[in-house]
């Protein structure tokens, strides 16, 4: 009776302690070395308190100097979105403040040139970059010290602290690619009460080396419903990827294989939303405003071209994208016809549906796809619906496509997939 005891009393201290966000394992930040001969930069926030909502909390950590390049190859988040809206980590090539915290509102948060380095949101995973693939750090690379940026959507109760963080290991190993972020991002978001909205981003990319990109991030708010983003390139449209930014905002590995991105291919994205409020939502830094970004991690040949930040902001082209950028995004990491492919040649599996996470009363949505997809639809129109938004992109594989004729293609297609179509759950055309 009396290891009875001990053992429920045992239990309910463990559950107290692991069901309560305030009591934190608190570290600092610091660098400790590991026994292969690498090193885990440490950075977090000490026990920072919030009196308001949506701030904007900065805390730092020095890149020690020396004149062997550095790479980061892997991120360790150390945050809950219960606390944390989200974390952006900078690279700056100059001091920044001396105070352990402070409040760095949005937007750069270093003097001089900033390079986004990573970036985490609704409870996502770590992140592993590929073999011989590296983010540059150090005096050579213009990044002597890293700024870790948290929002803090709520205002923190009396008392309350956090010490949110990330960890990366660094490495002196030369690496053959350099890794870098690719940002997309709208500049005007107009959303009416109850209604549904767009908010278009195109322009040309400059960037004079040949990108990879391998994975990408979405990020909005409350009301994003998808964001896509496409190439166009001789002509030709691809998808380079699509996301539920109500998802853990990871960067999730393009299904399919990466991309390449090259001098003078155009760039289209676009944010789509649907409003249940009674006013009309704009763009801005709070909760309660709207946001349309896409994240492209990439990796290149060039050491200079990954040093710096690259952004593509507002709608420069004024193009239409294709119908399929309407339509919602069926699981992380999907690229249309690519991932579609891959998955049906057993070049790549499938990867789970998340949960959608809601941050304005941290909700966690289990997936309605099923029952959203329960209308009156004929089944071949959902099958030809879903073919014509694939076949609007042009692929890479085009050569692939042409051996067969449209129709019997579109007919192998259809009976080698009659269970994705069969089963409600596995697609989503609206929500």
């Amino acid at each position: 009776m009396r290891k009875l005891v001990s053992f429920l009393f045992l239990i309910c201290i463990i559950g107290i302690v692991a069901g309560d966000d305030d009591k934190q394992i608190c570290e600092k930040t610091g660098i400790t070395q590991d026994s292969d001969g690498t090193q885990m930069f440490n950075i977090r926030f000490p026990h920072v308190h919030t009196s308001k909502h949506d701030q904007y909390m900065c805390t730092s950590l020095h890149v020690p100097i020396s004149n062997v390049d550095q790479f980061i190859v892997n991120f360790i988040p150390f945050a809950k979105a219960s606390k944390a809206h989200h974390m952006l980590l900078y690279g700056c090539d100059d001091d920044i403040s001396s105070k352990e915290i402070w409040d760095c509102r949005m937007g750069s948060v270093c003097n001089g040139k900033s390079t986004i380095l990573y970036a985490w949101a609704r409870n996502a995973k770590a992140l592993k970059l590929p073999k011989d693939v590296g983010a540059r750090i150090g005096k050579a690379a213009d990044i002597t010290n890293l700024v870790l940026q948290i929002h803090y959507q709520k205002a923190m109760k009396p008392g309350e602290t956090d010490c949110s963080g990330l960890s990366f290991k660094v490495t002196s190993k030369p690496q053959k690619y350099y890794a870098g972020i690719y940002l997309l991002g709208a500049t005007w978001i107009k959303v009416p009460a109850h209604q549904r909205a767009t908010s278009p981003v195109s322009c040309v990319n400059e960037v004079p080396s040949t990108l990879h990109v391998f994975a990408f991030r979405t990020h909005a708010h409350e009301l994003g419903l998808v964001n896509t983003a496409y190439r166009v390139r001789d002509g030709r449209t691809v998808m380079i990827g699509k996301g539920n930014p109500l998802w853990p905002e990871a960067f999730y590995t393009r299904v399919g294989g990466e991309i390449e991105l090259k001098k003078g291919d155009k760039l289209l994205m676009r944010c789509d939303y649907k409003s249940n409020r009674n006013r009309t939502t704009f763009v801005g830094a709070t909760g309660k405003d709207e946001m349309c970004n896409f994240y492209m991690m990439y990796y290149t040949k060039s050491e200079t071209v990954a040093s710096h930040m690259h952004s593509c902001w507002g709608d420069r082209l004024n193009i239409k994208l294709p119908s399929s950028a309407s339509m919602m995004c069926p699981y992380p990491g999907y690229a249309g016809i690519t991932s579609t492919l891959a998955i049906m040649m057993h070049k790549a599996k499938q990867p789970k549906v998340p949960a959608e996470m809601h941050m304005d009363n941290m909700r966690v949505k289990k997936d309605t796809r099923k029952t959203i997809f329960a209308v009156n639809y004929n089944e071949a129109r959902v099958k030809d619906a879903l073919l014509d938004a694939l076949f609007d992109e042009e692929d890479d594989l085009q050569q692939q496509q042409q051996q067969q004729p449209d129709e019997t293609r579109r007919m192998d297609f259809i009976e080698e997939n009659d269970e994705e179509y069969e089963n409600p759950a596995s697609f989503t055309f609206n929500r």
